[in-house]
């Protein structure tokens, strides 16, 4: 059995995308970019179909797609999700990592620890961006992941996203995991 020239490239265009997603948490605003990529090399693929490859990674629980927390449906759609993979070792898989890339997958690690909870997710984006929220009992609930907060401007970082997200929100508390620190900050 022969594939014709449209299945074959079809497949390809298949296989990269997993491979790029795999790669690294991929932004979902970043179609156009990887769409203009893709037409460069030579593959002719509308932006609903790399949509819908995506979809066919989702429904196979390869990869799953967290939304913007929004006030609006529109305005949820409109912005970006973040896609995180079923198995943060497809990355070793399909890339060769000129470093252990740790920060992602410690992100990585923590979105599946809340989805096996059954936590629906979302992020929210502002100056900078949580990358967790989740409702319990009609509470908001904040996470940021930072592997490591030794930089002071890493640290601010993560902290000022909270603070705003904290502020936005008008919650009593957020999270911030990190592999070894342990701290607690008051918020005026």
């Amino acid at each position: 059995m022969t594939l014709s020239n449209d299945t074959m490239w079809r497949y390809i265009s298949f296989k990269i995308l997993g491979q790029i997603l795999f790669r690294q948490h991929f932004n979902l605003a970043q179609f156009n970019k990887l769409y203009n990529d893709f037409r460069s090399q030579g593959l002719q693929l509308s932006k609903n179909t790399l949509y819908e490859y995506v979809s066919y990674l989702e429904d196979a629980y390869a990869v799953f797609s967290i939304p913007v927390y929004a006030s609006s449906v529109r305005e949820g759609m409109r912005n970006p999700k973040k896609i995180y993979s079923i198995d943060h070792a497809f990355k070793r898989i399909v890339d060769i990592p000129f470093s252990p890339d740790i920060e992602r997958i410690y992100e990585n690690i923590v979105f599946l620890e809340l989805r096996r909870k059954g936590k629906e997710l979302f992020y929210i984006k502002g100056k900078q961006e949580v990358i967790f929220l989740f409702m319990e009992d009609g509470t908001p609930h904040l996470i940021n992941v930072c592997y490591d907060i030794e930089h002071p401007e890493t640290k601010e970082r993560e902290i000022n996203g909270l603070i705003e997200a904290v502020k936005r929100l008008k919650v009593p508390e957020a999270v911030l995991i990190t592999a070894e620190k342990e701290e607690n900050h008051k918020v005026k």
